[in-house]
């Protein structure tokens, strides 16, 4: 016999048949039975799973239990941090509580490993790919990767293809070491598990109401308790080790209450024969089903789905170069801002370090400058010094004038005028001799007095 082919053997025991030799076809193996279930991997409550409607979708909802009745069925867990493989960071465990950020060993399993969380296959088709914390959710697990050893934000969600979840052992891969976690970072997963019963668990109590059919079983009550007559319409057999007392014979039927003289009463074995007795009052009617559990209570309307806890606000996530009451800029990403040390607004205050451009109207109240030695303006238009007569405008150094120069009103010039090129008059240039100046002079005029130069208006 060759080595075991491992693909053969695969296929074989999914068709249920044995693997024995690879020179073998499968027609030629034998069929038999191929899965190992026990009683635990059963749900006895699976008919109770919602397969729409899921209750719990959000952070203040973790930990919570969905129940039918008083039995839970899910557990909710939201953003429940993982524990990796103590060998790399390929695999991943759900442990609860979660274990130590170091990792555990993958060959035992660990005594908080969490398993029988519930896959999308539970779920209608149309939820099929919705994932435990959409605003309508589904089954499907939703992971995390992140540099917080805290809670991941929703822009650390991972795409469905870089690992595979088995919903059954609880434990996730990453599909190759491409994408798994880098070291220092931290997997999160949100999931429903399952907490209903398996068949594993047995129930135990009394029963009231009528029954119709066979039973067959062992019987380990103390005592049948028989505080009324019944009429047997049909056999029953009641197999195996009865420790009870045995049921006192049915106190032979009652004679049936005469009823319509039916027919012959089949001779009811050994002392019962009751006289036919009309058919034995049809059993008591089955006491109406037990009103069918109520109907679930309608999974109280899942609860609004608590708003999908709005995404985290893709706000700053970085700040680079921060400082008090620095002014943030976008570093051209989605969440990096680098705060600028040259502008700066604290409670009333706006300073800067640098030049300001404004291409608009710039409105002040009061303009103070300090330190300047010269200013530069170009600009086109007028421009307007003050709005009275009684407006004071001080210039010390020299002015310089490139146009025309129209003064209203008398102007005193203290010093000397000196005019380097030609002077033009409109009106009469007048050189009074020493003391004297004219009593009626000609408006323009200008006139040199006591080294004073006098214009007319």
């Amino acid at each position: 016999m060759a080595s075991i082919d491992n693909i053969e053997k695969s296929g074989r025991l999914i068709q249920g048949r044995r693997y024995t030799h690879d020179t073998l076809t499968d027609a030629q193996e034998a069929f038999t039975s191929t899965l190992d279930i026990n009683v635990g991997d059963v749900y006895r409550d699976a008919g109770l799973i919602p397969s729409s409607g899921l209750p719990f979708s959000g952070s203040s909802q973790s930990g919570s239990i969905y129940s039918v009745g008083n039995q839970g069925i899910l557990k909710y867990y939201y953003r429940h941090k993982l524990t990796k493989s103590d060998l790399n960071t390929e695999a991943w465990f759900f442990l609860d509580p979660t274990g130590s950020d170091s990792g555990i060993g993958a060959q035992l399993i660990d005594g908080n490993q969490k398993t029988n969380f519930i896959s999308p296959k539970y779920s209608i088709p149309s939820l099929a790919n919705a994932n435990a914390e959409d605003s309508t959710p589904g089954y499907l697990a939703r992971v995390f990767v992140s540099t917080s050893s805290i809670a991941p934000s929703a822009l650390d969600a991972v795409s469905v293809n870089n690992y595979a979840f088995d919903y059954k052992t609880g434990v996730l891969q990453f599909s190759s070491s491409a994408v798994a976690p880098a070291a220092g970072r931290y997997v999160y997963m949100s999931t429903y598990q399952y907490v209903g019963r398996t068949m594993s668990t047995f129930e135990t109590g009394s029963f009231t109401g009528s029954f119709t059919g066979q039973f067959q079983g062992s019987i380990t009550s103390a005592s049948f308790a028989t505080t009324a007559s019944y009429a047997v319409t049909a056999s029953y057999v009641i197999g195996g080790v009865g420790s009870g007392t045995p049921g006192t014979s049915g106190t032979s039927g009652t004679s049936g209450q005469s009823g319509s003289s039916g027919t012959s009463g089949s001779s009811g074995s050994t002392g019962t024969s009751g006289t036919s007795g009309s058919t034995g009052t049809s059993g008591t009617s089955g006491s109406s089903g037990s009103s069918g559990t109520s109907g679930t209570s309608g999974s109280s309307g899942s609860s609004g789905t608590s708003g999908q806890s709005g995404s985290s606000g893709t706000g700053f996530n970085t700040v680079n170069n921060a400082g008090l009451y620095r002014v943030l800029f976008s570093d051209g990403t989605t969440n990096a801002a680098t705060a600028s040390s040259n502008l700066t607004i604290s409670a009333s205050t706006l300073t800067m370090t640098g030049d300001a451009t404004v291409t608009g109207r710039l409105t002040a109240q009061e303009f103070y400058t300090e330190y300047i030695s010269s200013s530069v303006l170009y600009e086109s238009g007028s421009t307007k010094f003050g709005d009275s007569s009684d407006d004071l405008h001080q210039f010390t150094g020299s002015l310089s004038v490139t146009g025309s120069m129209v003064v209203r009103g008398t102007q005193t010039i203290t010093g000397s005028v000196i005019v380097s090129s030609s002077l033009s008059v409109r009106g009469e240039f007048i050189t009074p001799t020493v003391g004297t100046l004219p009593a009626s002079p000609t408006t323009g005029s200008l006139a040199v007095y006591q080294d004073d130069l006098w214009i007319y208006i």
